[in-house]
């Protein structure tokens, strides 16, 4: 009887060994095996024979009126192939083995960091006007306030003391219209050179011995001006002019009911300064812009003296006699005003 006993339980044993896996628990006061880092451990293939009972390991008994625990078997040495025997004390249960360690898994992605990020719109950026200036304020440079084309239309006055003037004018002056036009030539720092020329036409008529007398004045000039800038908007310059003055008067004879015509040229020159000073046109100089100046200046015209001498037209009958009023100089101080368009 006690021999059927020992074989059903080595049955009873084996049949658990080979349908459960096998406890992991060391018992108190068990010398157990070093720790190491479990290994995982793979399951049995379900179609591998079952071990033969020699090399089973043994199942420790549990103490009296404690609850059987089965856990799986703790690491130990190759050599090893039984667990130390029971105590009466309770086995303290470890912690079942998982395939890798939770510090090695990565944290699950939190709702924040898997969440996608809105699109936020850019503004693509403005293609920059292949034709715009860079700037609307004066940068530094003169650039086309100083190098540019200019013409202008303007009015002069003369102050003339002559006694054969006299007979045209009851008063000095000698108004004229002034136009002329010109190119800057050289540049250099605030300091310019230009070249321009000009043409001016000027009359005056008095009734004078009971004679109708008109006199009429054109002036070709060429002449070089230097100038200095100031300012953008402000330069100073100073001229000196080279040219011809044509002078044609008329006589009206009353008791022949003819005229009398004189035609004569005298070599002139202008010696002027003056300023001019910006009030209309964009400040920056980097591109070529229209530009209104007025212009200020004050000289003195040199002129040669001409002869008046009157001989009859083809309109005077032939019994018309020539008459001398003797030489005309129209030397003098004067002053323009004028308007200067650049670009």
């Amino acid at each position: 009887m006690k021999y059927l006993t020992s074989l059903a339980s080595a049955w009873f044993v084996y049949t658990l060994s080979t349908c459960l896996p096998s406890p992991a628990y060391a018992q108190d006061g068990a010398a157990a095996a070093p720790k190491k880092e479990p290994a995982p451990v793979e399951a049995p293939a379900k179609d591998a024979p079952p071990p033969s009972p020699a090399g089973a390991p043994t199942v420790a008994a549990p103490a009296p009126g404690a609850s059987a625990a089965v856990a799986e078997p703790a690491p130990a040495a190759p050599e090893a192939s039984a667990v130390a025997a029971p105590t009466s004390e309770k086995p303290a249960a470890l912690a079942p083995e998982k395939s890798a360690s939770p510090a090695s898994e990565p944290p699950p992605p939190s709702a924040a960091s898997t969440a996608v990020p809105p699109e936020v719109p850019v503004a693509a950026a403005a293609a920059a006007p292949e034709d715009v200036e860079s700037t609307d304020s004066f940068s530094g440079q003169l650039g086309s306030h100083q190098d540019h084309w200019f013409a202008w239309l303007g009015v002069r006055n003369d102050y003339v003391h002559d006694s054969t003037f006299d007979l045209f004018a009851d008063n000095d002056a000698l108004t004229v219209f002034s136009v002329g036009a010109g190119r800057t030539v050289w540049v250099s720092g605030n300091l310019s050179v230009a070249a321009l020329g000009l043409w001016e036409i000027g009359s005056r008529s008095a009734d004078t011995r009971g004679n109708e007398m008109s006199l009429r004045v054109q002036r070709l000039e060429l002449a070089p001006e230097v100038r200095y800038h100031l300012h953008y908007r402000l330069y100073g310059f100073g001229r000196l002019g080279l040219g011809a003055e044509h002078v044609h008067g008329t006589l009206t004879n009353e008791l022949f009911n003819g005229d009398l015509v004189s035609n004569s040229w005298a070599f002139a020159g202008d010696l002027a300064a003056g300023a001019a000073i910006q009030f209309v046109g964009n400040a920056a100089g980097e591109k070529r812009r229209p530009r209104g100046w007025l212009v200020a200046e004050g000289g003195y015209s040199l002129v040669t003296s001409t002869t008046l001498s009157f001989e009859a037209d083809d309109s005077a009958p032939e019994r018309a006699a020539s008459d001398e009023l003797g030489d005309l100089n129209l030397s003098a101080p004067f002053f323009r005003l004028a308007l200067l368009g650049t670009y």
